[in-house]
């Protein structure tokens, strides 16, 4: 068996006139639910206060933005040398029991149990579709701090910002972390992630001079 994150027929390779039904299917980067959150608030405290702790504790901003997503479809591919003839192309594995999407991925876990999964025998193109599956949902907050600083007619602005400021991690689906290949014992285990979707946190600090 081989997994597959596709977007249409040319990735199955279903090109055959029997078979072009099977290529209609939630598109492979489909979220079902998408949320982001943005913030700002400028922190009340000691605004007109000239002591020593009102100088340090008030002029300061928190901004954040929250987002949180579904996780993009994927293909679980099948192996069948008895159709894999020229223009056949790959088929989709069979699944022979219940999926049990475990909730809180790690790279200890199977995301799906693979023993569900087998190649098609005889004239069988496999009953699963493509893009039946779902990879995890996927979160992150990002928070800044901000404090501008009067000088004058001048203003200090102090920065500080986190990426992933919980340090999250963010597990992806084909073509990311999932281990795609039913040779390895991680076959559907998260090895890793992606640069492209997961980072962990960092921070950037930061002075700007406004004059």
């Amino acid at each position: 068996m081989n997994e597959a994150d596709d977007d249409g027929w040319q990735a199955l390779n279903w090109n055959i006139p029997s078979q072009y039904d099977r290529n209609y299917a939630r598109a492979g980067y489909d979220r079902t639910h998408v949320l982001q959150l943005a913030f700002v608030y400028e922190l009340p405290w000691m605004r007109e206060s000239s002591s020593i702790l009102g100088y340090v504790v008030k002029d300061w901003q928190v901004n954040g933005i929250y987002s949180a997503f579904s996780g993009v479809p994927f293909t679980i591919s099948g192996n069948n040398p008895q159709l894999l003839a020229p223009g056949a192309g790959s088929i989709t594995a069979n699944q022979n029991g219940e999926v049990n999407v475990i909730n809180d991925p790690g790279r200890d876990v199977k995301w799906i149990d693979p023993s569900i999964f087998s190649n098609p025998t005889g004239l069988q193109w496999g009953n699963t579709g493509r893009n039946a599956f779902r990879g995890p949902s996927v979160w992150n907050l990002d928070f800044s701090l901000f404090r501008n600083i009067p000088i004058g007619r001048y203003r200090v602005e102090f920065r500080a910002q986190a990426s992933n400021v919980l340090n999250h991690t963010r597990w992806l689906s084909a073509g990311g972390g999932l281990d795609t290949n039913p040779n390895n014992p991680t076959f559907m285990q998260f090895v890793h992630s992606t640069a492209s979707n997961d980072a962990p946190r960092t921070v950037q600090l930061g002075l700007r001079f406004q004059f």
